[in-house]
């Protein structure tokens, strides 16, 4: 769920599922590991069971090279790194009473120059 700039909830669809909206036609499409597993098999022509084990194997690695403090660079895609947000003040919504909320360490992403340059074509 997402809300939009009018504070309402959006209920996404489910993806290829076009609509009209102030004349203009969408069309829903997210990339999920379900649809990069069938690229993958189209582009490579591998069996699918063959292609979701290599994209499964590439994700864990992504995975255990981040949980262990370590950026992931992928040459003219991006580059995944852990950044620490130190404490901060925080208020409750509910009662206005402040709170200190923990450091935590979060994931971020920065597009290569060539994908921006691509995008913005």
């Amino acid at each position: 769920m997402r809300t939009s700039f009018f504070g309402k909830i959006l209920f996404l669809p489910p993806n290829g599922t076009t609509l009209s909206l102030f004349g203009k036609r969408l069309v829903f499409m997210s990339m999920n590991k379900e649809s990069i597993i069938k690229n993958v098999c189209r582009t490579v022509s591998l069996p699918e069971t063959k292609s979701a084990k290599s994209v499964e194997t590439t994700l864990e690695i992504m995975k255990k090279t981040l949980e262990s403090n370590e950026d992931v660079l992928i040459s003219g895609f991006g580059k995944f790194m852990i950044e620490k947000n130190s404490k901060r003040r925080r208020i409750r919504c509910t009662n206005s009473n402040a709170y200190i909320a923990g450091a935590k360490k979060v994931v971020t992403f920065w597009c290569s120059p060539s994908l921006v340059k691509k995008l913005n074509r």
